[in-house]
């Protein structure tokens, strides 16, 4: 992410999971690294949080939450591919239902 954001003046994420993947390691309820990568990025100040469309999220912890909400996500993909001149997309196969997909990581649907 840092790469791409050298190389671009303004770089977009569309985060496509069912999970937020926002936490960090002292709020993160099961410690997981995996679920901490967007908020890192966004943290390491690779991209503004304005530029994240964070899709399909269903399966949410309470810190992910509150951060998602402060950090006024933009809801939609248009809005954040309007705006950046570079986007990153992002694939989590959970963000699938599971009768459309078998993944590892299921999470209950919406």
């Amino acid at each position: 992410m840092e790469g791409l954001a050298a190389r671009h003046e303004r770089l977009g994420i569309i985060w496509f999971d069912a999970h937020g993947d926002l936490n960090t390691p002292a709020s993160s309820p099961s410690g997981n690294e995996w679920g901490m990568p967007l908020r890192m990025i966004i943290d390491g100040g690779a991209v503004d949080p304005r530029d994240v469309a964070l899709v399909g999220a269903r399966n949410l912890d309470p810190p992910e939450m509150s951060t998602s909400e402060r950090r006024e996500f933009t809801t939609t993909r248009k809005a954040v591919l309007d705006r950046v001149d570079c986007v990153y997309v992002a694939i989590d196969c959970d963000v699938f239902e599971p009768s459309e997909l078998a993944v590892f990581m299921r999470s209950r649907a919406a």
